[in-house]
This record gives C-alpha cells, sequence and structure tokens, in this order.
C-alpha cells in the first residue's frame, strides 16, 4: 500500500511540473497562449479578474453635503382681531393675493365710530378753553363785567329808593287778575255742577275780555322793565379812599352829608351809564304778574271752550283744580303786593350788595387774567381729551383687520354675520420663501453662512436654483439616532410657482481643493474596528494592502494625503489569491507526497 501511495505522489508531481513547464512557456512567449494565461490568472490590462484598476491622478476638488428639507416662507401670520364683536364683512378668500394695508376682515363698528366723534369734539372744546385761558379776557367780557357791575349797583340804588307807583300798580292789577281768575273758575265750577246758561256764557266771555287786558297791562309792564335805562355817576376821591354815587338823573345827584371824611376830597365830572336791569327784583316781580295773567287769560279761555261746549261728566274735577290753581295764583300776587309796599328789608339789601360783591370779584378776575393754576388745569384737561381719542381710534383700528405684508391668503377662519374673536386671517409671503434643511452633524462642520449651494425642487427636479445659506441653528435636532442642524438657504424661484411645504434637495459646497492627489471613491477600504484606510495597490503583477491618509472628498473622488503618489496603481473591487507556481506545489500538494 505505501508503494502504491508513493506511486500516486509522484505521479502528480510529473503532471505539475508538466503544466508548469507548459506555462512558462505560454507567459514567456507572445502570442495566443500568453493571452490566455493573464485570463487564467485574472492579469489583465483592465484589471485582476472583476477587479478594475485605475491610477491616482491630481486634480481639483470641491467637497459637497447633501440634504433635504422644505420651502418655508420667511414671513406668515395667523391675524388675530384685537376685539370681539360681529362680523360686519369678510373681504378675502383662500388663495386671495393682498398687499401691505389691505382690509381682510371687518366688525360692526358704529358705536365705536360715534365714541370717536364724540372725543374729538371733547378735545376741540378742551383746546378751545385752553387757547381761550392763554389769549386772556376779551374786551368784550370785561365790558360786560363792567355793565355788569353798574346793574347790580343799580338795583340797590333802586331798592334803597323804594318801589315806584307803577310798580305798585302793576302789582296791584296782579292781585285784581288773580282775584278775577278765582271768581272765573269758581263760577266754572258752578256752571258744570249746574250747567251753562246764556247768561253764564256772556259772563265768562266778559271775564275774558278782562283777562286779556289784564294780560296786556302785565305784558307791558314787564317790556318796561326789560328796557336799558340811563344812569348818571360821579366819584368822590380823598387820601386813602373813593365813593362812586349814581342817580337815575343829573340833577338827582349830589355829595352826601354823611360823607364819613374830614379830609380835601376831589369830586369828578358827571358821566352818564347805560345799564339793562335785566333780572332783577324790579322784572322778577313783572314777570310773575305777566305769568299769573297768563294762567288768568288761559282759565278765561278755557271757561268760555268749555261753556260753549257744553257740561261734560269728567269736567267738575277739572273744574274744583282750577279753583285751587287760582285762588293759589291770587295769594301769591297779594304776596308779591305786599312785599312790595313792605319796602326795602334788610335780607333784600344784603342780597343786592352780595351781588354787588360777586360781579365786581368777577370783573377783577378778569383784568387780573388767568393764573398758573388754572392754565395747567386747562392743559391736564386737553390732555386727557387726546389720550381719550388716540384710545377710541385704537379701538375703532382694532375693529378692522389688515394685512401687515405683501401675501397669500391661507386660511379664512371667520364668517360675516358670527361673533367672533381671535384669530381670523392666515397669511403668508411667498417672496420671502426659504429653503430649510435638515443637514447632517457630519456635513454641519463644513457649512458655513454665506456658502453657495444648488436647490432642486421635487415638482421640478431637471431645473436647478441657485442659492446661498443665510442661516445655521445653534442648536441641533436629534431626531432618533440621527443629529440634524436647521440651515436655511435663501434662493431665487427663476419664476418657477414655488409654494410654501414643498420638498427641496440642496448640495452645499463645503470646501474645495486645488492640484492635489486623488483616487476614486470605491477604491478606499474602511476598517470601522481600527478607524484606518486603506487601497490595494498593484505593483509589478503583486497586489498590496496600504494604509492611505485622506483628506477633502466628494461623492466621486477622495484626497489622498498620505501612502500613494501620482501614477500609482490601485485595484477596485474584490481580489482574488493567485497562485505563484514559481513557489512550488500548495502544501496540500506536498501532502500527498
Amino acid at each position: 500500500m505505501d508503494e502504491k501511495k508513493r506511486g500516486r505522489g509522484w505521479l502528480w508531481i510529473l503532471l505539475l511540473v508538466a503544466v508548469a513547464a507548459v506555462v512558462v512557456a505560454l507567459v514567456v512567449a507572445p502570442g495566443p497562449g500568453r493571452e490566455w494565461v493573464d485570463r487564467v490568472l485574472g492579469r489583465n490590462q483592465g484589471g485582476l479578474g472583476d477587479a478594475q484598476v485605475v491610477a491616482a491622478f491630481v486634480g481639483d476638488l470641491t467637497a459637497r453635503a447633501s440634504a433635504s428639507g422644505q420651502l418655508v416662507p420667511g414671513r406668515q401670520a395667523t391675524l388675530a382681531l384685537g376685539l370681539a364683536g360681529r362680523v360686519a364683512a369678510v373681504q378675502v378668500r383662500v388663495g386671495d393675493p393682498v398687499q401691505e394695508g389691505d382690509l381682510l376682515v371687518e366688525l360692526e363698528a358704529a358705536a365705536l365710530g360715534r365714541a370717536v366723534r364724540s372725543a374729538e369734539q371733547t378735545l376741540a372744546i378742551q383746546e378751545a378753553n385752553l387757547a381761550q385761558l392763554k389769549s386772556g379776557a376779551a374786551r368784550e367780557e370785561i365790558a360786560a363785567a363792567e355793565a355788569a357791575v353798574a346793574s347790580a349797583r343799580a338795583q340797590l340804588n333802586a331798592l334803597l329808593g323804594g318801589p315806584r307807583e307803577g310798580e305798585i300798580a302793576v302789582a296791584e292789577a296782579g292781585v285784581r287778575a288773580a282775584e278775577a281768575g278765582v271768581a272765573a273758575a269758581a263760577a266754572q265750577r258752578g256752571q258744570v255742577t249746574s250747567g251753562p246758561t246764556e247768561a253764564d256764557i256772556a259772563a265768562a266771555e266778559a271775564q275774558l275780555v278782562q283777562a286779556e287786558l289784564q294780560h296786556k297791562l302785565a305784558r307791558e309792564a314787564h317790556d318796561a322793565t326789560m328796557t336799558c335805562v340811563t344812569v348818571y355817576c360821579l366819584t368822590i376821591s380823598w387820601d386813602g379812599g373813593s365813593q362812586e354815587i349814581c342817580r337815575p338823573s343829573a340833577e338827582e345827584l349830589s355829595i352826601p352829608d354823611d360823607l364819613p371824611i374830614d379830609l380835601p376830597f376831589e369830586v369828578s365830572p358827571v358821566e352818564s351809564r347805560e345799564f339793562c336791569p335785566a333780572l332783577g327784583p324790579t322784572e322778577e316781580r313783572a314777570r310773575y304778574n305777566l305769568a299769573a295773567a297768563e294762567k288768568s287769560l288761559q282759565a278765561a279761555q278755557l271757561t268760555v271752550e268749555r261753556l260753549r261746549a257744553g257740561a261734560d261728566a269728567n269736567q267738575l274735577g277739572v273744574a274744583q283744580a282750577n279753583v285751587a290753581v287760582a285762588e293759589a295764583q291770587r295769594d301769591g300776587a297779594q304776596a308779591q303786593l305786599d312785599l312790595l309796599l313792605l319796602g326795602s328789608t334788610e335780607a333784600a339789601e344784603a342780597a343786592a350788595r352780595a351781588q354787588i360783591a360777586q360781579v365786581e370779584a368777577s370783573l377783577a378776575a378778569l383784568r387780573r387774567g388767568v393764573s398758573a393754576e388754572a392754565l395747567a388745569i386747562a392743559e391736564a384737561q386737553v390732555e386727557q381729551a387726546r389720550i381719550a381719542l388716540e384710545e377710541a381710534q385704537d379701538t375703532l383700528a382694532k375693529a378692522r383687520l389688515t394685512a401687515p405684508f405683501d401675501g397669500v391668503v391661507t386660511a379664512v377662519l371667520v364668517r360675516t354675520g358670527e361673533y367672533a374673536s381671535g384669530p381670523a386671517v392666515e397669511l403668508v409671503d411667498l417672496g420671502s420663501l426659504e429653503v430649510v434643511l435638515q443637514v447632517d452633524e457630519v456635513d454641519i462642520g463644513g457649512v458655513a453662512v454665506g456658502q453657495q449651494a444648488m436647490i432642486t425642487l421635487e415638482s421640478w427636479p431637471n431645473e436647478p436654483l441657485a442659492g446661498e445659506v443665510v442661516s445655521i441653528a445653534p442648536k441641533a435636532r436629534a431626531m432618533t439616532e440621527i443629529v440634524t442642524y436647521e440651515v436655511r438657504v435663501a434662493f431665487d424661484p427663476a419664476g418657477l410657482p414655488a409654494l410654501a411645504g414643498m420638498t427641496a434637495n440642496a448640495e452645499l459646497v463645503t470646501a474645495e481643493r486645488q492640484r492635489v492627489l486623488l483616487v476614486p471613491n470605491r477604491a478606499i477600504t474602511a476598517d470601522r474596528a481600527t478607524g484606518t484606510f486603506s487601497v490595494n495597490l498593484l505593483d509589478g503583477g503583486q497586489v498590496s494592502r496600504v494604509l492611505v491618509t485622506l483628506g477633502l472628498r466628494d461623492n466621486q473622488v477622495t484626497e489622498i494625503r498620505s501612502g500613494l503618489e501620482e501614477g500609482d496603481r490601485v485595484v477596485i473591487g474584490e481580489v482574488r489569491e493567485l497562485l505563484d507556481f514559481t513557489q512550488g506545489p500548495p502544501d496540500a500538494v506536498r501532502g500527498l507526497r
């Protein structure tokens, strides 16, 4: 058995030697045989087997980082109503383009408009008051105040001089008219009770004629009190004081015997002054008498009308009331007459002197002008009115929702007629669209503001758009195990109808190198365990693994900083172990020996 095994071993050895001799001959000799051997050994011009052989070369390199994201408007807003109210009008719909300042939604604001107008009027009044204070008292105001002083003094003089005969006559006529009114009211009551007769009607008509006459006299007496009169005044002056004396006529002027001075004095020339009694005691009495006469006349007219119309079931109560009214008027007229006959009283004189003091104080205030305190108060009132107007205008403005910038309406959240508050319209500015990218942390180190970018949109993948990085988020955004940073890129849509939310892809230029050694990315093998990189170097028909140091890379080639030289041939793809027949048979064959 051993001899048989040794025989077979020598047989294999002879066979291998013969094959080796043939291969050596074919390798050394050119021709078809050499090509066949090369194919068998994987040693052709293009690579080893399925592998590809390339040479390291020098060139320029631009590194890019790819990222995807969406189009996001730089300006977008959810616009809210400034106050709650009923919607009067909605001026826009979804998709409408709007300009800055365009009206979008309007609330019912009639009451708010009235509030603005009221505030405007209040401000105008306060400003006018302030202007008047600053300009001081007008000549007309001072003249009117001086006339009021003269009138008050004249009224006091008239009171001290006692009632005139005409005033007493008017008062007595008022009493008689009031008594006639009582008689007429009583007669009317009797007529209502018993029914009117021809004599009653005639008496009532006569009473009406009398009432008309009394009313005419009272009217004339009252008109007489409203007529302006002329008084004559002189002033007595002495060292340390003066006194003014006024009388209805110049003949009545004289120096009083009880003048409380023993010093020499001077008397001014007599001057005339015109004044109107206006609402003095005399006019008040005449006005009261006129009112009583009017009541009597009305009662007489009513009596005649009712007598002519005949009795009425409800007239008795009215007639009784008329009697009570007529009696009250009679008592009032009698009291006025009694007061007039009584003459001046201390109380009346005190009231007249108080009136003089009041109008004199008003005149002195006008001559002094406005005080600093009054001016400050008026200015504060103007400022308060201005603030109130601004608040009213602001409130009215809140009833109108307008566009804060040019854009397109993306949502309308209210309807006409409903009661609304809060968000009403959503608006975006399509002219401010930016590409918001999520860049991996591996690439973010090479991204900087101002870098150029190439943008493509999913809707138009064959339309590249130029862009520029405008901002980089300072904080990462973690999504599961991937960490990204938000990068905003401004771009020119170049006429494309880009819309918010569209998907975008970008290539960012992160670095550039010139005249560096390059090899294809596929030629580099990474060892993640050791963190090293290597290539398969082909040298003299032998393939060996060589460690290299990498630099910049793009999606096709990588910069080699050390480990290779220009022209070195590297193998891309799987490299099979080659049999080297020049080293003798394999160990398995040797074991057969």
